[in-house]
């Protein structure tokens, strides 16, 4: 029954993955209304990344948001919980392939692959309410704005992008349950343990990401890079002098100890993984010093994460400044990388973490009864249980 539900959960799974891939470039998101015009002769289209109109001619014309950050709100949150989605169904799908009973990856080691499998089924769960949260979210706002008869703007419809999205959140939590059901048939507890690790992990790579999505309250500085946090100042030598943030400041000190924190978790893990040969044969030891190299990278995951979204939260503050009076900046690419940088350098020392804490779980079992040799030593309360309660005839032979 086990292999039933872990095929079901992985195929229910990867239909869901492939759901979310055509939701999120699909550009009928919301289609304009034609209730209440006697004649219409062009359409608008919207979806996450462009806006589209088509006219009577059936000719399209489509063009791109220009700002991401003059984008409402809602958009954002979207845009960022359709990526998490697609990054979550990836790591899912991944550890599913591995953690089933009918695959040979990973040997024939069927308790930690019922693990995996339940990793996958988690990772199947958090995908499906990261797109439920974005496409009922960003449905919510379209049907207030319908309803609204103050509304001065196009009034728009649900587009089947987002239905695409219901049906990919829907059989992706039903995937992951599957998987959890098939796991949970032989250890509920640390089922629950595995979902309640994995939800927290989520929940603290995410909670950074809030501040640069949402409005933040004005200030008057504003910066350019973390080498030139202002109006460069040219002399005649060509040299420019900054006058540095603050937070600019304490951005490069955590990326450059972020640096430093993962070459020392790179060589703490190589050092202590089982398959390397390096340290010797002291599997304890080694299991140790792994441990320690998750530390590291948790803590380059820490660093980088704190220094980017500070980062961007100061970019935000100018980018909605009325005030501000000089050149206005948006989120740049660097910016992502190190967000993705984190997340993996969390989720590494994780797993580096887990595959340490379950090798010392291992209960000791007393070896079973064998028949004494020749020259074992008995203790006095053995052999007081050995004496016969009685003696016969040839006791004493």
């Amino acid at each position: 029954m086990n292999s039933v539900f872990e095929a079901i959960g992985f195929l229910l799974g990867f239909l869901s993955w492939v759901m979310v891939g055509v939701a999120v470039p699909n550009r009928y998101w919301k289609v304009s209304t034609v209730n209440g015009n006697v004649i219409t002769t062009s359409t608008i289209y919207e979806n996450l990344w462009m806006s589209c109109a088509t006219d009577s001619t059936g000719v399209h014309n489509c063009r791109e948001f220009p700002s991401l950050l003059a984008l409402s709100g809602y958009v954002q949150a979207s845009r960022a919980l359709m990526i998490a989605s697609i990054v979550l169904g990836t790591f899912g799908l991944i550890a599913t392939l591995v953690g089933m009973h009918c695959s040979k990856i990973g040997g024939e080691n069927y308790v930690l692959k019922g693990r995996i499998a339940a990793l996958g089924g988690v990772f199947f769960i958090l995908q499906g309410l990261c797109t439920m949260i974005a496409v009922s979210w960003y449905a919510s706002n379209i049907t207030r704005e319908f309803f609204d008869p103050l509304y001065p703007g196009t009034k728009f419809e649900i587009g089947e992008g987002l239905y695409i999205g219901w049906c990919s959140a829907t059989l992706a939590l039903l995937g992951g349950c599957c998987l959890l059901c098939a796991c949970g048939m032989t250890n509920m507890q640390k089922t629950r343990t595995v979902i309640i690790t994995l939800i927290s992990l989520f929940t603290s790579c995410v909670s950074p990401l809030v501040p640069a999505l949402t409005t933040p309250p004005p200030k008057t500085q504003h910066t350019y890079n973390l080498l030139c946090p202002k109006l460069p100042v040219v002399n005649t030598d060509a040299m420019r002098t900054c006058e540095s943030a603050s937070y600019v400041q304490a951005s490069r000190a955590l990326m450059i100890a972020s640096i430093v924190l993962g070459t020392f978790g790179l060589i703490a893990t190589l050092v202590g993984m089982q398959c390397s040969k390096i340290g010797g044969e002291n599997y304890v030891l080694k299991g140790r010093i792994a441990a320690l190299g998750g530390v590291f990278f948790i803590l380059q995951g820490l660093c980088t994460m704190t220094a980017v979204s500070w980062y961007a939260f100061n970019i935000t503050q100018d980018f909605f400044d009325p005030l501000y009076p000089g050149t206005k900046f948006e989120i740049g690419e660097g910016l992502y990388i190190g967000w993705c940088s984190a997340t993996l350098a969390l989720i590494g020392g994780c797993c580096l973490l887990c595959a340490c804490g379950t090798g010392n779980k291992q209960e000791k079992r007393p070896y079973p009864y064998q028949t004494p040799t020749r020259g074992t030593a008995y203790t006095t309360s053995v052999m007081s249980q050995e004496q016969p309660n009685h003696y016969g005839r040839n006791s004493y032979v």
